[in-house]
């Protein structure tokens, strides 16, 4: 076999190599994320989170995980720009992380790759195991912004606490909001978490 025809066979088999190695990588990119591998899901850090002053008000942004939102009217941002409450938030003097009264957001980013389907029933599969301690579970799916989303929640009547999730898979990530209210301002506070959903602009990268 002539040195040109050897080099030329090399050429192509470093060519199929590549090919099929990127074309692996491609593949596994695009596969969903196992449900047992979300526990291990990298989390967006809360430095990711950058507080804007603008003339609309304070204006929080991740650019990395591709979000930005409007923190509401006077609320207060007290741990770090992912956590925020309402003005008249109290604890309760026996256990500080129950509100008495007010409401509280918090905003998390997981890269996980998945569908609503399969999310929804992941959320519904962890939240039976606390059958005996939630009242008043609620699954639904609606639109944030043309973004198909799971909503949530329940209440645990031995802290007297209400809980509401609002899930967005998109693209490799789920962002997730959960709004904390005593249940007697259950009403109150899920109005703003209404509110404050609209304010949510994800960013197509």
């Amino acid at each position: 076999m002539e040195k040109s025809t050897v080099k030329k066979n090399s050429v192509i088999f470093v060519l199929i190599l590549i090919l099929g190695i990127g074309g692996f990588f491609l593949w596994k990119n695009n596969q969903d994320t196992p449900p047992e591998k979300w526990m291990e899901a990298k989390m967006s850090p809360v430095e990711d989170f950058i507080i804007k002053e603008t003339p609309e008000g304070k204006i929080v942004e991740n650019k990395k995980a591709g979000i930005s939102f409007k923190i509401p009217t006077d609320w207060i941002v007290k741990e770090d720009p992912s956590s925020f409450y309402s003005p008249d938030t109290k604890f309760s003097e026996k256990r500080s992380d129950v509100l008495e009264v007010g409401c509280k957001l918090n905003i998390d980013i997981s890269y996980i790759k998945t569908n609503i389907d399969v999310l929804e029933k992941f959320r519904k599969e962890n939240i039976s195991q606390l059958s005996s301690v939630i009242k008043n579970e609620e699954f639904k799916k609606i639109e944030i912004k043309s973004y198909l989303a799971l909503v949530y929640g329940f209440d645990v009547e031995v802290i007297g606490t209400s809980y509401s999730w609002i899930d967005v898979p998109f693209k490799n990530r789920i962002y997730t909001i959960l709004l904390t209210s005593p249940i007697q301002e259950e009403e109150r506070c899920q109005a703003e978490l209404d509110k404050f959903s609209e304010s949510i602009s994800i960013i197509s990268d």
